[in-house]
């Protein structure tokens, strides 16, 4: 039976000296974690105080810092730098947008046979005398005719003839569909108000009217 005891008992000493060990290295590893976590919070905490300190140096620079704005995108939507274009009218006079940086400018679509845009030719009028009369130089409106070269319905020369005849004098260009195309127009009548840095400000699908287009571009009656 000693014998038996002497096993059982080398047993427990192996097993109490294997357990220690395992708890000692838990520990250690506890430990070294914690000195690392310790040694990361104190490199980062440096970190911080050497950028502090870059940032009052920065503050102190008498070099200039630049805050100029990013330049927005070319686009159709509100915020947008509208696209640039160039078109002529029954006279081939021509007209270009980015001339107009200054001020700002109403372009509306419109095609021939559509009730929903002749609808509103009185409200463009009425605006165009407004700018007129009163010689109103800081807001510019341009109505655009949509129509394919080849197309049979009325070219720009005729359709000038018609609302000459009808009293609308507002100015009208011609557009093939190029521009139609990049301001995404698939329904009209469609207008655009566009400011004095050429920025899309307001979209309007549908008519419009005088007072609605009058608040957006600050004109007083």
């Amino acid at each position: 039976m000693k014998p038996i005891k002497i096993i059982i008992a080398i047993v427990l000493s192996i097993s109490l000296f294997g357990g220690a060990t395992l708890l000692y290295n838990h520990l250690m590893s506890e430990e070294k974690e914690s000195n690392i976590a310790k040694a990361t919070t104190e490199k980062e905490t440096e970190q911080i105080s050497e950028d502090s300190e870059e940032s009052r140096n920065l503050e102190g620079s008498s070099e200039p810092i630049s805050n100029t704005a990013p330049l927005a995108k070319e686009g159709n939507q509100i915020g947008d730098l509208a696209y640039d274009f160039t078109l002529i009218d029954e006279q081939t006079n021509s007209v270009t947008l980015s001339d107009y940086r200054g001020k700002h400018v109403i372009v509306s679509f419109w095609i021939y046979g559509c009730p929903a845009c002749y609808a509103e030719f009185p409200e463009y009028q009425k605006l165009h005398d407004k700018l007129e009369q009163d010689q109103i130089e800081d807001v510019k409106l341009i109505k655009v005719y949509i129509n394919p070269e080849n197309a049979s319905t009325p070219n720009i020369s005729e359709i000038r003839n018609q609302l000459d005849d009808s009293g609308y004098t507002f100015p009208t260009y011609w557009d093939k569909g190029d521009v139609a195309t990049n301001y995404g127009i698939y329904y009209v009548p469609h207008t655009f108000v566009i400011d004095e840095n050429g920025l899309i400000t307001a979209s309007i699908v549908g008519t419009t009217s005088y007072d609605a287009l009058a608040e957006l571009v600050g004109l007083e009656d």
